[in-house]
């Protein structure tokens, strides 16, 4: 019987290890492989300027980003789907980095409910009643920003994306020290 689970282990590894470009994801470079985009151009890419946007928050208010822009350096939004990797990446959001840069407005962005009202519920069960959340009903910042879960944007006071990827702690704050 181990001689038999052992030749099935072997003949996996041996075939997994001949599946084409397998080796190459299991050992990614550091390289951003994004095309580059002309600076000062719209969109949502890094380098971008991004259009004016307006959205609805869970208090029912509505945040508009050139009325954030003229009263702080920059906007970081934090796309959530409020599961415990989002909730890891809040925490560290409304400890480490809120705080320390008070001229930044930190809001979370939920994309995943239906509602003002379900977006409202979800924070509050979830305890992130005092961080502003946009509740992202009709997936309007999601598609404008290509959004999703952890997806962390930054726009400074030009409406130039600073950042646009994957929630870092490390590429978060070098960003923000270089606002």
């Amino acid at each position: 019987m181990f001689f038999k689970k052992v030749s099935l282990c072997l003949i996996a590894t041996a075939f997994l290890s001949g599946i084409s470009g397998c080796q190459e994801d299991m050992l990614p470079s550091n390289k951003d492989e994004r095309k580059s985009v002309e600076a000062g151009s719209e969109g949502s890419r890094v380098g971008q300027v991004i259009s004016d946007f307006s959205a609805s928050l869970s208090t029912g208010d509505t945040y508009t980003l050139s009325e954030q822009l003229a009263t702080h350096d920059a906007v970081v939004l934090y796309f959530t789907m409020w599961c415990p990797v989002c909730s890891t990446h809040m925490r560290a959001i409304d400890k480490e980095f809120e705080e320390e840069y008070e001229n930044i407005d930190f809001v979370f962005v939920d994309y995943l409910s239906n509602s003002i009202s379900s977006t409202r519920s979800t924070q509050s069960s979830q305890g992130w009643k005092h961080i502003p959340t946009i509740s992202d009903f009709d997936n309007h910042l999601e598609n404008m920003l290509q959004g999703n879960m952890a997806i962390t944007v930054i726009i400074d006071k030009n409406f130039i994306v600073q950042f646009n990827e994957e929630y870092k702690d490390d590429r978060l704050l070098s960003v923000l020290n270089s606002l």
